[in-house]
């Protein structure tokens, strides 16, 4: 029996996936609520807002994210995460830790609780993301996990192969989608008026995020996307804000700028919120980027996605992503296909990977069945021993 699970949300895009999972565990009386990172700076949109609207009572909050947004200010950061992560999870007692995806706050947690002694129940993991050095994180945490929440057959048997147990992998699809079913999503007349505006003809979804690799020492250059952009004058553009990843500061300076030279057609957002976001995914003509969403969520919803470059390389792709490289008569090509209506018939007819947008429930079913007690040691299923 699980009493108190500790759930850490630190973005947007991360409370937006799992909020139904907390309405469930706070009907249940069970819920303890931990906030921290982008959720704490107003200059990402002031997203704990978002969350205290909702209704959620926030147990504590662990403020890590420093200015600089170099390396050495990202593993600082990681290093205050685990200073006050500490303190709250001794004040806290949780019997259970939740936490979703790759984040370096949630490298923070999960460390933090494995060292306390805390089981961790992780959602997303078994993903491959190449471009990213969030797939390294991702496959740390999961080592560090007792249970696992993975939204496709494949990512369970990749953490099998991983060494963690079958008992401990449960392929509940992505919750994510759970908020397409459960949510009235916004018609694109009621979308103009809360965004307080008028769309052109076509309307493009666009989130960029830093390509993180190792490798990548320098600033993304996104002159590439605007003068592919630049080729569609009737697109109205609703642009959100990048994550707080390494050198993002880079990508919103470039941002600014774009959006200062085409403020008649460009809205640039913080965060949308996760109710205005997915409103405009299900409205808009074509989402681009390299966000998950445009992976997990578009397909669900029939919407054609250009997938940019190698940050999400090595996820499973629905047939309605179009996966191009960052070179401008690329993107062109693809938002040129992705317009077509034989193109939106291949989306019409899309299945999602990710589940059937029940995975909220499935998630709070394992976690009313866990015993604690027998999570706290963790052995390593060793298939080279299971084939001898």
């Amino acid at each position: 029996m699980v009493d108190k699970v500790c759930v850490v949300t630190g973005t947007r895009a991360e409370y937006g996936i799992i909020r139904n999972v907390l309405s469930g565990l706070r009907n249940r009386e069970q819920l303890q609520l931990v906030v921290t990172a982008m959720h704490l700076v107003p200059h990402f949109g002031d997203t704990i807002a978002e969350i205290e609207a909702d209704g959620f009572r926030i147990d504590a909050r662990v403020p890590l994210l420093l200015a600089n947004d170099d390396r050495c200010g990202v593993a600082k950061s990681v290093g205050l995460g685990v200073i006050g992560f500490a303190d709250v999870f001794d004040s806290l007692a949780p019997d259970l830790l939740l936490i979703v995806g790759d984040r370096f706050e949630m490298l923070a947690a999960a460390q933090t609780a494995l060292l306390m002694g805390i089981p961790i129940a992780h959602v997303h993991g078994g993903e491959v993301t190449e471009g990213a050095i969030y797939d390294q994180i991702r496959h740390a945490i999961s080592k560090m996990a007792n249970v696992h929440f993975v939204s496709n057959r494949v990512y369970g048997e990749r953490l099998i192969q991983m060494g963690e147990s079958p008992e401990s992998v449960h392929v509940t699809g992505a919750p994510g989608l759970d908020n397409l079913k459960q949510a009235a999503l916004m018609g694109r007349s009621e979308l103009e008026r809360s965004l307080n505006t008028e769309f052109k003809e076509r309307l493009f979804l666009l989130t960029y995020h830093p390509v993180t690799r190792p490798s990548s020492d320098v600033d993304d250059d996104l002159s590439f996307l605007f003068s592919a952009l630049d080729r569609f004058p009737n697109a109205s553009l609703v642009w959100t804000y990048p994550n707080a990843d390494m050198h993002y500061k880079g990508i919103l300076e470039q941002l600014q700028s774009y959006h200062l030279k085409n403020s008649d057609r460009m809205i640039l957002v913080e965060s949308l919120g996760w109710h205005r976001y997915l409103s405009c995914l299900s409205q808009c003509d074509v989402t681009i980027g390299n966000s998950s969403s445009g992976i997990i969520e578009a397909p669900a919803l029939r919407t054609p996605s250009v997938n940019i470059g190698d940050r999400q390389k090595g996820r499973v792709l629905a047939s309605s992503v179009i996966q191009v490289e960052p070179e401008e008569d690329a993107v062109i090509d693809a938002i040129d296909l992705a317009l077509t209506e034989d193109f939106k018939e291949v989306c019409m007819a899309e299945v999602s990977p990710f589940g059937d947008g029940y995975a909220s429930a499935a998630i709070l079913d394992v976690l009313e069945k866990l015993d604690v007690s027998a999570l706290r040691r963790k052995a390593f299923h060793d298939l080279a021993v299971e084939g001898e």
